[in-house]
């Protein structure tokens, strides 16, 4: 969103941000449960979800998000990190978050509009 924001301005990276957030509402559940976490992060709580699901809905944001088209934006693309409850009792919502964050960090690493996955860990319960 820095470069969108540095470069196009920020009504410009605030449309995009309008624009991610329709397109993560279009396409969720409604036991679905969408947040933004920070300035440019949003988390998805999917329950009931096994993770091949939720990586074929992620690439079919990232796509749609790559369909963005706002005045003086070039192009638009997300990294996402992907994690899963473990099924323990153990596993803590910060557990997973941190998990989620990153696979996150690792996505933006490795370059953009990738997607990652954390292994999830192994279930005690």
């Amino acid at each position: 969103m820095n470069q969108i924001n540095d470069s196009a301005g920020h009504e410009a990276g605030d449309i995009v941000l309008k624009e991610i957030g329709k397109i993560i509402s279009d396409n969720m559940r409604n036991v679905d449960v969408i947040g933004r976490f920070a300035e440019d992060k949003f988390v998805l709580l999917m329950p009931e979800t096994p993770m091949d699901g939720a990586e074929i809905l992620l690439g079919r944001l990232h796509e749609q998000i790559g369909d963005i088209s706002v005045a003086k934006v070039e192009s638009v693309s997300v990294s996402s990190g992907l994690s899963e409850w473990s099924g323990s009792g153990d596993d803590t919502m910060e557990n997973i978050l941190e998990r989620a964050r990153a696979a996150l960090h690792e996505a933006k690493e490795t370059g953009n509009n990738c997607l990652v996955t954390s292994p999830t860990p192994a279930s005690t319960a």
